[in-house]
């Protein structure tokens, strides 16, 4: 499970970095943004996808129904295909109470991809251009 192998601290600038390095992300080292955000009690359609992919990753959302959580955004600087173009590939980070609780992966593209932090073995379909 991902919980025992990963270290999900991230109560500083340096634990939030550490959690992403260990995907092997290379990424800017101040975020893009720091917003708070609120857990939803019931999960639409969508962010039930997007708790299934984090489940999927060893994070459980679902204690985390109707809390705040921090979400740090950072651009992705080693994406397959977008190496060294921040801006278009972004990671997100859940924190709650200084420990990771979720994040994903995302293209800022028109059409673009989300999916878990796990490194892409290959680029994704989707990100060539249309």
């Amino acid at each position: 499970a991902t919980d025992s192998a990963l270290n999900l601290k991230a109560e500083s600038a340096e634990q939030r970095a550490a959690f992403l390095s260990q995907f092997g992300w290379k990424f800017s080292q101040d975020p893009v943004e720091v917003t708070e955000v609120i857990i939803p009690s019931d999960f639409s359609l969508g962010y039930t996808e997007y708790a299934e992919m984090n489940k999927a990753s060893g994070f459980d959302l679902e204690p985390y129904k109707g809390m705040r959580a921090k979400r740090w955004t950072y651009d992705i600087l080693n994406y397959p295909g977008y190496e060294n173009k921040p801006g278009y590939i972004q990671a997100n980070i859940l924190v709650y109470n200084g420990i990771v609780i979720g994040g994903d992966i995302c293209s800022l593209e028109q059409g673009g991809f989300m999916h878990s932090l796990e490194f892409p073995s290959a680029p994704s379909p989707s990100t060539t251009a249309q």
